[in-house]
């Protein structure tokens, strides 16, 4: 799968669950971190119990980083990634 474009909006998705494999709910916040370092914190959504999903538009060239946190009932749990956006679709043309 190619990395997205710079301009593309990405939808991040985590999902929670227990240790016998249950959906679990829990206050969730993603942290977005841009290759410039600029931390925000966009809008997640809910569809189910225990999926989380946002979506972030890739507006710099570089790797976005995210955390995603949840709080519920056993603690806090915690989820990280990364996205690279490319400054353009054409890639090794010389």
């Amino acid at each position: 799968m190619a990395n997205p474009i710079v301009g593309s909006t990405v939808t991040l998705q985590v999902e929670w669950f227990d240790l016998a494999g249950d959906p679990v709910a829990g206050a969730t916040v993603l942290y977005v971190q841009d290759p410039s370092g600029t931390e925000t914190t966009p809008a997640v959504s809910n569809p189910t119990t225990g999926v989380y999903r946002a979506q972030v538009t890739l507006n710099e060239a570089g790797i976005w980083r995210h955390r995603w946190e949840a709080v519920s009932v056993d603690g806090t749990i915690v989820c990280e990634g990364s996205v690279c956006a490319q400054a353009s679709a054409l890639v090794g043309v010389s």
